[in-house]
């Protein structure tokens, strides 16, 4: 239909057909929705601007900056959409409308690492007093925890309850406004803020996040439960490698499905996971290359880069160390003050550890001590046992046979308290 009031020459009838058809796809088909919406723009270029066209190109814009981080769209572009929107948003004098632009934006800007976009958003959310706005806000505030490890996690719990409260848990409150599921995306925040504290509890939070995202009919918050189980140490404890492989799987045809590039990069990265855990070190290149890949063609989880790194240089340490080291200092350059994890100070201490040269042991002990002070401030508890573990492995080198002893035991009590056995 909206092919036909196209050629009528009627393009504010066909931008309506194209919203109905880009809210139908929503997050199944990220790509497709994409297209309707930039149609929609296009169409609404040359229309007599109305109440109703400006609100619908302030929409169509808003959802472009939405998928915009999950489909890998440039800087350039994205900026543009947004001044376009913005003084579009000043012309109606709806805050509603600004709430909701800015909240789309913010989506982009946490994935790039900047903090205070989504805390903007969700205030001015509040104030314009949508439900479904502050829903989808919390969301991306709790996503920038999680992601930017400056705050504790244990900040992602309420924030998880608040939506819950918001929906009344409901699954299809926000869905369309956020591409997926608030209620699932929560779900599974707070099943990846558990893994902190308890490997059993948050397996369970995650079967229950992509029971809900099934139900609702959500493949992306599926393929996020997926790949999430098997990506970084703190997830793959409870998993073997058949089933860290077989959860990888899933994500990569879920992601060759909806053609989501930021689904690419998690399902490319979990399978990598999962044949690390596997010990088929070069398979494990092989896939995470090709998350690294789409990273850099569309700077989709940009910041994640120096981590993956990371990972393609232990993957390295078994058959060539000096490559490994070679991997980690590309990873030390492309490293993001705005994103902090352990995993990067663990990693980098491992292959530090393993290398030869001046200086090693001690820029390896620097690095440990780095993920000492960021697990205690984030409280990432799931990542203790990795943490004592390094730490031992580090004592034998430099010939402490007493604090390697102390590391061990640490190691062994971090992991009853997590439900390890």
């Amino acid at each position: 239909m909206a092919h036909h009031w196209e050629e009528a020459g009627e393009s504010t009838r066909a931008a309506l057909w194209h919203r109905r058809a880009a809210r139908w796809s929503g997050g199944r088909h990220p790509a497709s929705t994409f297209e309707h919406w930039s149609r929609i723009r296009t169409l609404l270029e040359n229309a007599t601007e109305t109440e109703d066209t400006l609100a619908l190109g302030i929409e169509a814009r808003a959802k472009l900056l939405l998928h915009a981080g999950r489909l890998g769209i440039s800087p350039e572009r994205q900026t543009s959409v947004f001044a376009e929107a913005e003084a579009m948003a000043k012309r109606s004098g709806s805050d509603l409308a600004y709430a909701m632009l800015l909240h789309h934006r913010s989506w982009v800007a946490v994935m790039k690492g900047a903090p205070d976009a989504a805390l903007e958003a969700q205030e001015l959310a509040d104030r314009a007093g949508d439900a479904e706005l502050r829903a989808v806000c919390r969301c991306a505030v709790a996503a920038k925890i999680l992601w930017h490890g400056h705050e504790p996690l244990a900040g992602v719990e309420p924030l998880v309850a608040q939506v819950r409260e918001i929906t009344d848990n409901d699954p299809s409150v926000g869905a369309e406004m956020m591409g997926l599921s608030p209620l699932a995306f929560a779900a599974w925040l707070g099943a990846a803020a558990t893994s902190a504290r308890s490997f059993p509890d948050a397996l369970r939070r995650y079967d229950y996040a992509e029971s809900l995202a099934r139900d609702f009919g959500d493949p992306l918050m599926v393929q996020t439960c997926a790949a999430d189980r098997v990506m970084g140490w703190q997830r793959v404890a409870l998993l073997g490698p058949a089933e860290a492989r077989r959860f990888a799987a899933l994500a990569i045809d879920i992601a060759e499905e909806t053609g989501s590039v930021l689904g690419a990069v998690m399902a490319q990265w979990a399978l990598g996971e999962a044949l690390l855990l596997a010990e088929a070190f070069d398979e494990a290149r092989v896939a995470m290359h090709r998350a690294a890949q789409h990273i850099e063609a569309t700077g989709v989880l940009g910041p994640a880069l120096a981590i993956l790194r990371c990972r393609i240089a232990e993957a390295w340490l078994p058959s060539a160390p000096g490559k490994a080291r070679e991997v980690l200092d590309q990873a030390l350059a492309a490293r993001v003050d705005s994103w902090r994890s352990p995993l990067f100070d663990l990693a980098t201490a491992r292959v530090l550890r393993a290398s030869e040269g001046p200086g090693a042991l001690d820029a390896a002990d620097a690095a440990l001590s780095n993920a000492g002070r960021l697990i205690e401030d984030t409280g990432v508890r799931g990542l203790s046992p990795a943490y004592h573990d390094e730490r031992a492995l580090w004592a034998d080198c430099v010939g402490d046979r007493v604090e390697g002893a102390r590391h061990r035991d640490n190691a062994r009590k971090a992991r009853a308290r997590l439900g390890v056995h």
